[in-house]
């Protein structure tokens, strides 16, 4: 089928009937608005339905248990919190206490500390202090056993045949004068002057460490009389008076001062038991 072609001067009647209804509608809905419209009435509330007192009274009941049993929760918790207060202030004292006994813990710690510091201090000088002890035990036993030795030797020496009375000048040549006789004993002298009475009786005991005026007149007498022999005892003869007043007498004779004049001298031990009256003058026969 062919269609046939629009005359360009005709109206097309559809074009224009969609846009002229629509304006239409528009009208219509805005005059609509514009125009009062009565209220609609609103429905009456129903009456309210009478309580029902038993469910009001059950209801009642499980209030009241809430309220008793959230008070007991209430109580419950206090209690505890109470406790807990109580047990926060036990903690706190125990924190201070711990605080203190940790703080006196360290003290006595630096305490042990210091002591035994001091005591391996101790330890060494006691350490030291039985070195020095065990030298001084070895020494003293050294010393015994050399003073025993000594004392071997000075017995020896004892029993060595000793000029006796009249003999005993021999040891000084021809000499044949008076002479003063020096007994050595432990830690002094026995000073026997020539005599003819009571010849064996000491004039003058003299100690090794006696005043000078003793040593004076000493140093007096001898040169007087001219001659000095020395008897050592085996107590006073090592390191004892013969060795002092031995001295003392060559001291004398090589410093002696000039115009002083000389004196023979002669020195020879004994035996401890040997009489005395072997070795005083008793003049010349």
């Amino acid at each position: 089928m062919t269609s046939r072609p629009r005359n360009a001067g005709t109206v097309d009647f559809a074009t224009i009937a969609l846009p002229v209804l629509c304006s239409l509608l528009a009208a219509i809905l805005y005059f609509a608005s514009d125009m009062p419209q009565s209220p609609v009435p609103k429905p009456e509330p129903a009456p309210p339905a009478p309580p029902d007192l038993t469910a009001l009274e059950e209801k009642e009941q499980r209030l009241s248990e809430q309220i008793k049993a959230a008070q007991q929760r209430r109580d419950a918790l206090l209690a505890r919190l109470d406790r807990c207060r109580q047990d926060a202030d036990a903690q706190m004292n125990t924190q201070n206490e711990f605080a203190a006994l940790h703080n006196h813990l360290a003290v006595l710690d630096a305490r042990i500390k210091d002591l035994l510091a001091k005591k391996g201090e101790l330890e060494k000088q006691i350490d030291q202090h039985g070195k020095r002890l065990a030298d001084a035990q070895k020494a003293r036993r050294d010393i015994e056993k050399a003073r025993q030795e000594i004392a071997a030797i000075n017995e020896r020496i004892a029993k060595l045949e000793v000029p006796k009375s009249d003999t005993t000048l021999g040891l000084i040549g021809s000499y044949k004068g008076p002479y003063v006789l020096v007994e050595c004993i432990d830690k002094a002298v026995l000073v026997y002057l020539p005599k003819r009475d009571n010849p064996e009786k000491p004039d003058r005991r003299i100690a090794m460490d006696a005043p000078k005026a003793d040593i004076d007149w000493l140093l007096g007498e001898v040169p007087r009389v001219g001659c000095v022999v020395l008897v050592a005892r085996p107590d006073g003869w090592f390191n004892n008076s013969y060795r002092k007043f031995n001295g003392l007498f060559r001291d004398y004779l090589e410093n002696r001062p000039e115009g002083e004049k000389a004196f023979k001298f002669a020195s020879f031990p004994t035996e401890a038991t040997e009489p005395i009256a072997n070795f005083v003058w008793k003049g010349a026969k």
